[in-house]
């Protein structure tokens, strides 16, 4: 259908273009086509050699091109004049009218340019089968905040009814998801913009944190892999969930690499503490977990961290140390109370 919308254009650049080279080769009418050649070879770089698919609307690209129609319309027109006979008031009045008509057709066409709403609704009426319309208009929902959600999802959905593989419609649907925190629907459309795009690095990161927003973390592992150190935060989180599950040496991979890409935390250097241990790397746990506690301040997550590692080294003296600390900076730390409980060997 926009194909065949284009057809009367095409019909008449084709023209225009043969017309174009004829007059180039008729020694009266070359002034013609050296207009004719001006339009084109401006034109052809932008809208061709370096197509920009990303714009919805590239007026700017027709400018300089455009001075050579304006040149003709003007010789035209002072043709014309020379052949009236009407007087030059008579000619005033014309170029008056002409000058109105275009100042309100630009004004109009300006007030489209008031909002990027009111931008992307005119590409709609205009072009129904163009999917960016929809999706533009969906963004301005968005902006306005959650109560806009649902408008903003149907504008998207709209624009995947126009062409179901628009990356744009399927990320901003994905935004939605996870701002409404529905992790696995997030996911499913992340995975719909890597199977349009598999290089889209938002993506990318998009699913692996909606997986392990789900705990999902073996899954996310071939995600994280992919994005490498782009995302540190990632790889914490990624670390922390295998330690979690109990894959240790998984673990320590990530947290290592993360580690070594940015200044850890006192919590994070705590979680490596934690994997060195459960990996058999004593002396290294020991270091992590005194470095982590000394910079912990009141954190009492870091002291219950450092405890653990102790107690996976099989250091429960440190682990003791640790843990009294945690609870002197927060007492209702069941958890820990328990862990000290069962190293003093007090009852539960």
């Amino acid at each position: 259908m926009a194909f065949a919308r284009s057809i009367p254009g095409l019909i008449l650049l084709a023209a225009c273009a043969a017309g174009t080279v004829v007059a180039l080769t008729r020694r009266r009418w070359m002034w013609l086509g050296f207009l004719g050649a001006w339009f084109f070879l401006i034109l052809a770089p932008s809208s061709s050699v370096v197509p920009i698919k990303t714009e919805i609307a590239a007026e700017r690209r027709i400018y300089l091109a455009s001075v050579a129609v304006f040149v003709l319309v003007a010789i035209g027109v002072e043709r014309l004049a020379r052949r009236a006979t009407k007087g030059p008031r008579i000619d005033g009045y014309a170029i008056a009218g002409v000058v109105a008509v275009l100042v309100v057709v630009s004004a109009m066409r300006g007030l489209t340019y008031r909002s990027p709403e009111t931008l992307y609704r005119d590409v709609i009426a205009k072009a129904p089968g163009n999917p960016r319309g929809y999706v533009g208009v969906g963004l301005a929902y968005l902006e306005r905040g959650p109560a806009s959600f649902a408008d903003a999802s149907g504008m998207f959905r709209r624009a995947l009814a126009v062409d179901s593989n628009s990356s744009t419609a399927w990320r901003s649907l994905a935004l939605i998801d996870a701002m409404n925190h529905d992790w696995s629907r997030a996911a499913e459309s992340y995975g719909r913009v890597l199977k349009i795009d598999s290089t889209d690095a938002g993506a990318t990161d998009g699913i692996a944190r909606a997986l392990l927003a789900q705990g999902k973390a073996e899954a996310a592992v071939p995600y994280v892999e992919r994005l490498g150190t782009a995302d540190v935060e990632l790889l914490w989180s990624l670390g922390s969930q295998l330690a979690g599950a109990g894959l240790a040496t998984e673990a320590l991979r990530y947290l290592e690499v993360a580690a070594n890409s940015e200044v850890p935390s006192a919590e994070n250097l705590a979680l490596l503490s934690d994997a060195y241990a459960r990996n058999g790397r004593i002396d290294d746990a020991e270091k992590a977990a005194a470095v982590a506690t000394a910079s912990a301040g009141d954190t009492a997550a870091v002291f219950v961290l450092a405890g653990r590692a102790m107690l996976s080294a099989n250091k429960p003296g440190a682990a003791r140390l640790y843990l009294r600390h945690a609870l002197a900076i927060d007492s209702t730390l069941d958890a820990a109370r328990r862990e000290l409980d069962s190293l003093n060997g007090t009852p539960h």
